[in-house]
Formats: C-alpha cells, sequence, structure tokens
C-alpha cells in the first residue's frame, strides 16, 4: 500500500496533467473578453472543419484558426495579440473607430462579429451555426394571421432559473390586447391577435445569450439571477421544431462551453468553462486552467451558452 505522501505526490502528478490539457491565454489588460470567446470556440470544432483554403479567410478568421490549433495543444499559455489586431482593424472597418481591443468589451457585441465573419467565409458554416425563428401573428376575430423569419447566430433568451425555463418563456405566446391590438389587413382595423413563436430550423450549434442587461432611462442594471445552465434530465436540452404545418420535432442539444461574466459592463471580468472529448470540464480563466465539477455550471455569472447537436 502506497504511503500518504506518495498518494499525495501522485494526486499532485495528475493535477498537474489535467492543468496543462489545455493552453491559457494571457491577458493583455482588459482582454479577458476575448480569451473567454476564444476558449469557448475551441469547442466547436466541426465548425473548423467547414471553413474553406486559409488564403481565401480574412485576417480575423485566419487569427482565431490559428488560436483554435495553438489552444489544443500542451504549451504555455499563449498571446492572442494576432487575434486582438485583427479584430480591431475590423470593428475599424465596421466604423467603430472608437473601439480598442484593451478596453473593456461585452462579449455577444464581439462574439457577433466574430460569427458573422466566419458565416461570410461559407455558406456551410452559416447552415451550422443559425437559427431561424417564424414569428406567426393571427387575427382573434377573423384568424388572418401574417409570418416572419429571422435568422441569427445569437439566440437571445429571457433570464430564467433554468435554461429549459427560459426557451418556454421564450415560446410563450402573447396576446395583444387593449392599446396593443393588431391591425388585421383582412378586418381593416385593430383587432385582439395572437403572437406565437417556433423556431423553424436549428444549425448544429446553438448559441444563446442570456438577457442579463437591462436599460432604464440610460442606466444599466443586471440580472444575477442563478441559472440552472445544465438540462436536469441526462444533461440533453430539447428545442422543439416545426418547418412545417404537419411535422414537429425535438432537437437535442448539449451543453459544451459557457462564457461567464461578473462585475457591470463597465467593469468586470469574463472567463471560460469549456468542455473535452472525454465530457471533462474546465474553467479557462485567463492563464489558469482548472477542472471543474459540473455544479459550478449552473450559476449566476453564466451570459453567453454554447450547445452541440447529440
Amino acid at each position: 500500500m502506497p504511503k500518504l505522501t506518495e498518494h499525495h505526490n501522485l494526486s499532485q502528478e495528475l493535477k498537474q496533467k489535467v492543468s496543462i490539457v489545455h493552453a491559457g491565454l494571457i491577458n493583455k489588460g482588459n482582454t479577458c473578453y476575448a480569451n473567454s470567446i476564444l476558449q469557448a470556440l475551441t469547442v466547436l470544432s466541426r465548425l473548423w472543419s467547414q471553413l474553406p483554403s486559409e488564403s481565401s479567410l480574412s485576417s480575423l478568421v485566419k487569427s482565431i484558426v490559428l488560436n483554435m490549433s495553438l489552444l489544443n495543444r500542451s504549451r504555455p499559455p499563449i498571446d492572442p495579440s494576432n487575434f486582438l489586431r485583427a479584430l480591431q482593424n475590423r470593428m475599424h472597418a465596421l466604423n467603430n473607430n472608437a473601439f480598442y481591443h484593451n478596453h473593456q468589451q461585452d462579449v455577444h457585441e464581439i462574439l457577433q462579429v466574430v460569427f458573422d465573419e466566419i458565416i461570410g467565409s461559407s455558406p456551410l458554416v452559416d447552415n451550422l451555426l443559425s437559427v431561424t425563428v417564424t414569428t406567426t401573428t393571427s387575427c382573434n376575430s377573423c384568424c388572418f394571421s401574417t409570418s416572419r423569419e429571422q435568422k441569427d447566430s445569437i439566440l437571445i433568451l429571457p433570464t430564467c432559473k433554468s435554461i429549459a425555463d427560459s426557451f418556454n418563456k421564450f415560446l410563450q405566446p402573447q396576446e395583444l390586447l387593449g392599446d396593443s391590438k393588431w391591425f388585421c389587413p383582412h378586418c381593416s382595423s385593430h383587432q385582439e391577435a395572437t403572437i406565437e413563436i417556433q423556431f423553424s430550423n436549428c444549425g448544429d450549434f446553438l448559441v444563446v445569450q442570456l438577457l442579463r442587461y437591462t436599460s432604464v432611462n440610460g442606466s444599466s442594471f443586471k440580472d444575477n439571477k442563478l441559472v440552472n445552465c445544465l438540462p436536469k434530465k441526462h444533461h440533453v436540452l430539447k428545442v422543439a421544431s416545426h418547418p412545417t404545418d404537419d411535422v414537429s420535432f425535438n432537437n437535442k442539444y448539449n451543453l459544451v462551453a459557457t462564457t461567464n461574466h461578473s462585475g457591470t459592463l463597465k467593469a468586470g471580468h469574463y472567463w471560460a468553462f469549456i468542455k473535452d472529448q472525454q465530457n471533462t470540464w474546465f474553467k479557462c480563466n485567463d492563464r489558469c486552467i482548472s477542472q471543474v465539477d459540473t455544479f459550478h455550471l449552473n450559476n449566476s455569472s453564466s451570459y453567453i451558452l454554447f450547445f452541440s447537436r447529440s
């Protein structure tokens, strides 16, 4: 039977091996937002296999692909300066000349720019990332209805006690009554109506932003509600999709990463939780990579959630 000191040394060795399975990222000064995004993107491996040859990629996408390859190797923390420079150049090209990569940024805003750039590289990527939401408004009097579709790469959901509740609240029918009556083209008058929302198409990846921030009279407020990000039953999230009137089915998704935020929009810190191919979860906090138990994923700091189709 090994001695206690030998057992302690073995535990320390195993802990060290775990900590270097995935590389960390150097914080270049308020760049934790970029580090959390890059770490979360590493779990979307199918995304990178659909990109065309490197020569046809933009500078921003090239920098992301390079960091993806480096982060999945066992090595000291990586300097993300190439990504930060490319991101700043892209933001300036979008006429956001006030953007500086070493200032506090909103992960959702930056991730949207990153996704737009990646989707622009390949139509195949668009199919992997995008979710299409169909909104139908129906007159309660004559049943006339009109529908519109909206495709997004990031789905914004209300912050509820569980991610399943967030989806249910998002899909809950809305009644247009009183002063909110809908003008029905068929009735040629304002009528009570019902709004129904459905997912008409879901990609292989589902990226969700929890609506933690609201603005009232120019002031922002953060909802620090604890959210159960892992679905209770087998950790599988079922998302109902209705592509036609006759066919409906559930898409099954697994949580594979989250970006988390503490503090306020003007002063705070970002980090990521990611799941590797062995279903082990890691906390990626700039340079520091550590293994964590799944209960850490249910918290009050989760902001962006990344799901992969089962």
